[in-house]
């Protein structure tokens, strides 16, 4: 029976092994979709701020270039 009583307390410290990784697996799994959400806003974000910046760019050439043309009248 001590045998036995072992073989149990070794069962069960497998269950609660296995319990705890699995709850570390599905703990990490959501951490993970939190940060490939979280990347996919910050990838946008910063496609918006290029086109923004790009559109900036151009105003400032064509208003740089109105005013090369006035000041050469």
């Amino acid at each position: 029976t001590k045998k036995q009583a072992q073989q149990n307390s070794d069962v069960t410290k497998l269950r609660e092994k296995l319990a705890n990784e699995k709850r570390l697996k599905e703990k990490y799994r959501a951490e993970i979709a939190s940060l490939k959400e979280q990347m996919a806003q910050m990838a946008s974000t910063h496609n918006a701020l290029a086109l923004s910046n790009h559109q900036h760019l151009k105003k400032i050439n064509d208003l740089e270039s109105e005013l090369f043309l006035l000041k050469k009248n």
